[in-house]
């Protein structure tokens, strides 16, 4: 019940920050960020669980119920967009660091 709760608050948290974030057409015509397209592009997850996982990239890391560590790979690419990451998309691809609790 708890981790569902927590999913649906990652869910609202990520599609506020993409509110927030600025891409083709934007108002401001600065250049969307690799964090905030790659959340942008991750944010429908399927809807079951195998573990729970843990997704980092540099210092900052998300741990969510997943599947197939989508849940927190896209909860990491919200919480990089809304702390304003500059890192590519490459980047932030070449460096992520996801792992499956196996407790």
């Amino acid at each position: 019940m708890a981790g569902e709760w927590r999913l649906g608050w990652l869910r609202l948290l990520g599609m506020a920050v993409l509110v927030g974030c600025t891409g083709e057409g934007g108002e401001t015509g600065a250049p969307q960020s690799g964090a905030c397209a790659l959340a942008e592009d991750n944010t429908a997850c399927p809807e079951c669980s195998d573990g729970v996982t843990t997704c980092t990239f540099r210092a900052t890391s998300e741990t969510a119920n997943s599947c197939g560590g989508c849940q927190a790979r896209s909860a990491l690419y919200a919480t990089l967009c809304a702390a304003g990451e500059q890192a590519t998309e490459a980047e932030i691809l070449d460096e992520l660091v996801c792992t499956v609790d196996e407790t």
